[in-house]
């Protein structure tokens, strides 16, 4: 077929993982073919089987599914009450002893969700829920084939793709192949030359099955975000699943020795019982730069192997560039040049640099709640709005923006520089800085007078 077209009827596609961005592309892909009365056939290539419990079938992720997400799953019939653990009200924001609760507005969705069978050696009290088979299964409905096997090879040549699976030499030829094999995998490294994956940081995520009353106790349907200071971890999130607590390390190398001394930290012992049991661990690779050339003549890579947002929202990420690949490849054609000005142009104009504006404000972030004075100006700030019935809630938006990822970076920086925000946390720093002023006068005016 000539690949200066779209793809047209009886055309073939592989995907490789059946993971979130391949299921996706999958199924906008068939939406869009059945609106043009196309027949398109789509096979999709994952050895993991997404209802086992631990790392066979899990694709290591926090699972946390926001609002945005929610609804346009809902708009392709993609319900996910079925496979919700939990959900979830709000952020609460943990600096030392205090902790300040973030809210979410009345009719806002956010839900915790397991991708796999849940953690090793632990059975979820609410049965087996999956989110990646929940979709991977509404891929097949729609007439994909599913084909539980490990990809060996690539050959790329100008009339077709072959793909090599399995161990007893099986093949498929196809027209496309779509790369939705993710960083947390070294199936398919070079498709092509030219690709070279995002560089990424290695998070470290841990589950323990502390039971859902010691749960909701200590955490009601709150995700609780702690700022510490141990080697290598920015902050800690503590995801309520269920029977579950999932426990995410951020950093550039989190080590699990790491965040096994961070949950000893005084900040959140008083959260977790004095024993752990931790059901299972891993290490998960999440993208921090934009990938080089992630497509070729036949080919596109879609998912965290493609682009994704800044340290946040990655399984949106995944239905944006499927999106965006799946109206390229049906509506305008797979040439290595239409890929470029078109799927690849729209995932730049969309995370490249938002991705920058999102670098600033999370380093911005990170450094205000690792200060002492000015995590207090945040936190006093954003009680005062909670508790006030009239006041603009300005502070807690921009961070409920930032936690939730609903709208652009850019639009959060720009939020963040109204003049009355600006006014108030300045007011309320100085505020701070005299407290302590008077503190410290009155401290050596009582140990001059104890001394004398």
């Amino acid at each position: 077929m000539d690949i200066n077209k779209p793809l047209g009827n009886g055309s073939k596609i592989a995907v490789i993982g059946g993971g979130p961005a391949g299921s996706f592309f999958t199924i906008l892909t068939k939406k869009m073919a059945r609106e043009q009365n196309k027949d398109i056939k789509i096979s999709i290539f994952d050895k993991k089987d997404f209802f086992e419990p631990g790392p066979t079938g899990c694709n290591m992720c926090a699972g946390v599914l926001q609002d945005n997400l929610i609804r346009q799953l809902e708009e392709v019939g993609i319900d996910v009450d079925s496979i919700s653990e939990e959900y979830i009200h709000g952020y609460a924001l943990c600096i030392k002893d205090i902790c300040t609760a973030l809210k979410v507005n009345e009719g806002v969705k956010i839900c915790s969700i397991f991708r796999g069978g849940g953690p090793a050696n632990f059975m979820i009290s609410s049965g087996r829920r999956s989110f990646d088979r929940l979709l991977l299964s509404h891929a097949e409905k729609l007439g994909a084939h599913y084909i539980p096997e490990r990809v060996k090879s690539v050959e790329l040549s100008k009339e077709r793709v072959r793909v090599n699976y399995g161990n007893k030499g099986g093949y498929y030829d196809a027209d496309l192949l779509v790369g939705a094999f993710g960083v947390n995998t070294g199936v398919v490294k070079n498709i092509f030359p030219g690709y070279s994956p995002p560089k990424t940081w290695h998070v470290c995520q841990t589950e323990l099955p502390l039971g859902r009353d010691w749960i909701m106790n200590k955490f009601f349907n709150m995700i609780h975000v702690f700022f510490l200071k141990p080697r290598g971890i920015k902050l800690l999130a503590a995801t309520p699943k269920g029977d579950c607590l999932t426990i995410t390390g951020l950093g550039k190398d989190v080590a699990f020795g790491d965040l096994k001394k961070a949950l000893l930290a005084s900040e959140i012992s008083k959260y977790i019982p004095e024993k752990l049991d931790i059901a299972c661990h891993c290490h998960p690779k999440i993208p921090v730069t934009p990938p080089k050339k992630p497509y070729s003549d036949r080919v596109v890579i879609i998912g965290d192997a493609g682009y994704s947002r800044y340290l946040k929202n990655g399984i949106e990420s995944a239905f944006i560039t499927a999106k965006y690949a799946a109206e390229t490849i049906i509506n305008i054609g797979i040439s290595e040049k239409i890929l470029k000005e078109n799927y690849d142009r729209r995932c730049r104009q969309r995370f490249l640099y938002d991705n920058l504006y999102g670098k600033f404000i999370l380093y911005l972030h990170d450094f205000i709640m690792t200060n002492n004075i000015l995590s207090s100006t945040y936190l006093t700030l954003v009680n005062r709005e909670q508790n006030s019935l009239y006041s603009k809630k300005r502070l807690s938006e921009i961070l409920l923006h930032i936690y939730t990822g609903d709208i652009p970076y850019r639009s959060i920086f720009f939020k963040s520089l109204d003049p009355i925000l600006q006014f108030q946390l300045t007011l309320q720093t100085l505020r701070i800085l005299v407290g302590d002023i008077n503190k410290i006068f009155k401290f050596r005016t009582s140990n001059e007078q104890r001394l004398n």
